[in-house]
């Protein structure tokens, strides 16, 4: 069975994905594991696919940051962030009780937005958050990695990143 299209179709999941990760929920949830290794469990399910952490916004500092940085990526500066709250919390009202399938879906899409933000802001999240660029994610770009983090090329979110630092007259 081929549960998946094209590239540009794997930005959104399709009913049978969904199902099928709605099936290892409902699995997870009524296990006899423990809480921790439910919420990690839960959580891979979600893992490495394209949609998975999809980015909607980025804060001005960190695209002046890139900025900064001639729109290249530098490791130990530029993170995903959720935007709502943090994904443990997503996966443990999950994991409280059964949810219905369509209600889950739609806690678990509302909730795994993220932003791309600067070290400090993470740390802070609360108190030094600088204004959002909004990002559409249908748009592909920061697609997730294989394990952690996203993928990122000069050629495809440096570029973008650049036009997006114009259009919002970003100085250095």
């Amino acid at each position: 069975m081929f549960l998946y299209n094209s590239f540009m179709d794997n930005l959104i999941p399709t009913e049978e994905i969904k199902k099928e990760i709605y099936k290892l929920y409902k699995f997870i949830l009524h296990s006899k594991f423990s809480e921790h290794k439910k919420e990690r469990l839960l959580n891979q399910a979600f893992v490495a696919e394209p949609w998975s952490w999809r980015v909607v916004g980025i804060t001005t500092n960190a695209l002046v940051e890139f900025k900064k940085n001639n729109f290249r990526y530098k490791t130990g500066t530029f993170y995903r962030e959720h935007f709502k709250q943090a994904r443990h919390i997503t996966m443990r009202k999950m994991l409280s009780n059964l949810m219905e399938y369509e209600k889950w879906w739609e806690w678990y899409w509302d909730n795994d937005k993220t932003i791309i933000v600067l070290g400090d802001e993470r740390d802070k999240k609360n108190t030094i958050r600088s204004k959002i660029i909004d990002i559409d994610w249908k748009l592909g770009y920061f697609e997730m990695a294989k394990l952690v983090g996203f993928k990122f090329s000069v050629k495809k979110e440096g570029e973008f990143l650049k036009k997006l630092a114009s259009e919002n007259n970003i100085d250095t």
